[in-house]
């Protein structure tokens, strides 16, 4: 029989500081974050946007394209 299993989803929201708007301290806290892996040291799901299991390009251009929006 297997083990709990554990989910984590994010709905479109890059608000990491959870001050109401997508802006550069949301940025800045996703950069600190990025090239890890799920399972490696600094990861952290919350900021893996596209659940591909690593915190990449894809993922800080995402935040970047909302602070410049």
């Amino acid at each position: 029989m297997p083990g709990p299993v554990s989910l984590t989803v994010h709905v479109g929201s890059a608000d990491f500081d959870g001050d109401g708007r997508t802006g550069l301290c949301d940025l800045v806290l996703i950069s600190q974050h990025s090239g890890t892996r799920a399972g490696q040291p600094g990861d952290d799901s919350m900021y893996d946007l596209n659940n591909d299991g690593v915190i990449d390009n894809a993922d800080v251009r995402y935040v970047a394209d909302k602070v410049a929006g």
